[in-house]
């Protein structure tokens, strides 16, 4: 890899197959900001290590090749003053682009923006429209593809970060007609509550490696290869398929559940293929914690007999019990309470806090019997604000008792707090909690918002549209969980075929919420069918829509190649799907066979396959 400084900033040539010019990182503290560009920084090249040498600290990027479309930039910062220095934020990875740049991050106007949520997304990640000069925003991940010239480039996390990665992508048009320059910002939040975290004089803070990657083609296949990465390194053990379960929340009851409702559902579980977990959400508890009760109690009057015998009736009918817990609220102002737990959320960088965590999991696990924790409101109890509502430099709500650590690492240590107490068995199902700092330790992760039977447009938003956009990591770092499967009204019976069908294609976590003995038979067979789900890592077909309506997976080899397609039509109204086979990897034309899941008839035009699909509905079909 050749490095390269100048007075534009550093250039980058990673075995000769791309330059990347004008990156010039930049330091803020609480004091100042530095830029690579300014006229008090000194910056050099130590073989491989790009170093600046700002007035009170040094940053120091180290860059080392992959394969000749990948390659790593890990950063360290350092005090070189005589004081305490607070460092709010690190940009390693910052172009300053103009109008007239050409180069790696210079795109067509067709080009799109890839875009990533902190947490889970709420309908707005995906690709982005360079053409409108508007800046976007991306959490932990962010790329581009230009589909003229079919080029791709992406950054993210290969580490876990020691700070919130926040990606700016700024397009200007371009003084060539039809191009766009893309300034790319991607920097470490490191504030330890709301100030910049404090680093003694000879301290340094690892912000953790970049993975950064260009490539051409399509976007999705370079993307699969990152997600492999992150399994290599993080990925848990875990079964070849998700696992099923049912969850209390959508069925009716949300935080209404009692008793008497899990046991009715129970005695119907066996209408469920497959079912391994049996989850009580929330609604179940009392008190969460108080001067002295630091274990949340439960409901006696809607669990009249605990919540350990509860969980022995669920394993009697030879399931594992879950149980949704919130751990992070902060426990009041009441006389007795300790510091770290007081006000609206605990301060977890305080090492009390997080050996409570531990105690809190073990004892649900060890002593209570649950064997999947489903931890909610992790980033609002933490930082005050949904995923989508975070700030430009998001700070924890009140003061730290330890500065020295970052929002983002007391947020990991917390995390691990939570699986040690829970112990490696046990399935980890992370909710609103924020993505990069989870890797290695849940074995499922909300990907969307709230879905509803009673709003097919927010299912559609928080659900249907989150799951493209975070593919990569399902199967990989973790299982996805777009939100629950449905059979309830007032769902139509295309609704429900189409939502589950899309959950169970794409490898999602089936999850089902519904009052299982109030289900008819009809809706009970469109369930059936979609479990248990066999994760074939299916993708999208590009697709200029909102929520690609086309996926596709393919298994076997040679004359035993089989390719798994589905149709999804979101819209209101009846579409006709046109498919070529050589999308699907047939290059000699049509495939040998083909076969519908649904009894339908398709219609065969000039070597393609044309199926019309109703409306909110879907079709599967197989290619041989």
């Amino acid at each position: 890899m050749n490095l390269a400084l100048n007075l534009a900033g550093l250039a980058l040539r990673p075995h000769d197959r791309f330059v990347l010019t004008g990156l010039v990182p930049a330091v803020e503290t609480e004091e100042h900001a530095w830029f690579a560009d300014g006229p008090e920084c000194r910056s050099s090249i130590e073989g491989a290590v790009a170093v600046y040498e700002f007035p009170e600290c040094r940053l120091e990027l180290t860059f080392s090749s992959l394969n000749p479309e990948n390659f790593l930039l890990d950063a360290l910062a350092r005090n070189t003053s005589t004081r305490d220095l607070r460092i709010r934020s690190v940009s390693p990875f910052r172009t300053r682009n103009d109008w007239g740049s050409e180069g790696l991050l210079t795109v067509s106007a067709e080009a799109k923006v890839m875009t990533y949520p902190a947490e889970r997304a709420y309908g707005f990640s995906g690709p982005q429209r360079i053409d409108s000069n508007q800046p976007h925003r991306s959490f932990w991940f962010a790329g581009f593809s230009d589909a003229r010239s079919r080029q791709n480039f992406f950054v993210g996390p290969a580490d876990i970060p020691a700070g919130m990665i926040r990606q700016d992508i700024h397009p200007l048009m371009s003084h060539t007609p039809g191009r766009h320059v893309l300034r790319w910002d991607c920097s470490f939040d490191t504030r330890a509550g709301v100030q910049g975290v404090r680093l003694a004089p000879g301290g340094s803070l690892k912000l953790g490696a970049l993975y950064v990657s260009w490539w051409e083609g399509e976007y999705e296949t370079a993307l699969d290869r990152y997600g492999e990465y992150l399994g290599r390194k993080f990925g848990r053990k875990r079964s070849e398929h998700p696992p099923v379960g049912w969850c209390s929340w959508y069925a009716g009851y949300f935080a209404d559940i009692t008793e008497t409702e899990v046991l009715k559902n129970l005695e119907k579980a066996d209408l469920i293929p497959g079912l391994k977990y049996f989850q009580i959400d929330d609604g179940w508890e009392s008190k969460v914690g108080t001067a002295t009760v630091r274990i949340p109690e439960h409901d006696k009057t809607k669990f009249p007999n605990g919540m350990k015998w509860l969980a022995d009736a669920i394993r009697a009918k030879g399931m594992k019990p879950g149980l949704w817990i919130r751990p992070f609220k902060g426990w009041g102002e009441s006389a007795g309470v300790p510091e770290w737990a007081r006000g609206a959320t605990l301060d977890i960088s305080h090492p009390e806090a997080r050996t409570w965590l531990a105690q809190l999991t073990s004892r649900l696990v060890r002593e209570w019997g649950y064997e999947y924790l489903k931890f909610d409101f992790v980033t609002y109890d933490l930082f005050g604000k949904w995923g989508i509502e975070l700030p430009e430099n998001p700070g924890r709500l009140g003061g730290v008792v330890d500065d020295t650590i970052t929002n983002i690492t007391a947020h990991r240590l917390a995390l691990e707090a939570i699986r040690e107490g829970a112990g490696e068995e046990c399935f980890l199902l992370g909710c609103n909690c924020l993505l990069a700092p989870a890797f290695g330790i849940v074995d499922g992760m909300r990907i969307g918002d709230d879905v509803s039977a009673a709003h097919w447009e927010r299912t559609l938003l928080m659900g249907a549209k989150s799951v493209a956009p975070l593919r990569f990591l399902n199967g990989n770092v973790w299982w996805n969980d777009p939100d629950c499967m449905m059979g309830q009204e007032p769902m139509s019976l295309a609704e429900v075929r189409l939502w589950n069908t899309f959950v169970s294609f794409t490898g999602g976590l089936p999850i089902v919420s519904s009052k299982l003995y109030e289900l008819s038979e009809e809706r009970r067979e469109i369930l059936a069918k979609t479990l248990p789900v066999q994760h074939l890592h299916a993708r999208p077909l590009p697709s200029d829509e909102e929520i690609p309506p086309v996926w596709w997976s393919s298994f076997g080899e040679g004359d035993k190649r089989t390719v798994k397609i589905g149709l999804f039509n979101w819209s209101d109204t009846a579409r006709e799907f046109e498919l070529d086979p050589v999308s699907f990897g047939f290059s000699g034309g049509a495939p040998a066979s083909f076969e519908f899941c649904e009894q339908m008839k398709p219609e065969i035009r000039q070597g393609r396959i044309v199926v019309k699909v109703p409306a909110r509905d879907c079709q599967v079909i197989l290619f041989r």
